[in-house]
């Protein structure tokens, strides 16, 4: 477990030095959509185990996570614009 904590630590550190260094949109540039889609198809599909595993623990709250993250985006941008 805590190997998955760290590594999660460190995917979340960089992903905030990439956004705050404007690196993201140096980055853009070259890796499109195209690169994108199946990168993270390959990364997240053998990654479904692990999370059925923990939904099916506790279905109220893997429900309200499917929920927030269908619903929040929507409202985003009513909020930033």
């Amino acid at each position: 477990m805590r190997e998955i904590q760290g590594g999660l630590l460190v995917a979340s550190l960089l992903q905030m030095v990439i956004g705050a260094t404007g690196l993201a949109s140096v980055l853009l540039r070259y890796i499109g959509p195209l690169t994108m889609a199946p990168v993270i198809t390959l990364v997240a599909v053998p990654l479904f185990d692990v999370a059925a595993s923990y939904c099916e623990k506790n279905w109220w709250i893997a429900f309200l996570y499917v929920t927030l993250c269908n619903l929040l985006p929507r409202g985003r941008r009513r909020l930033v614009g």
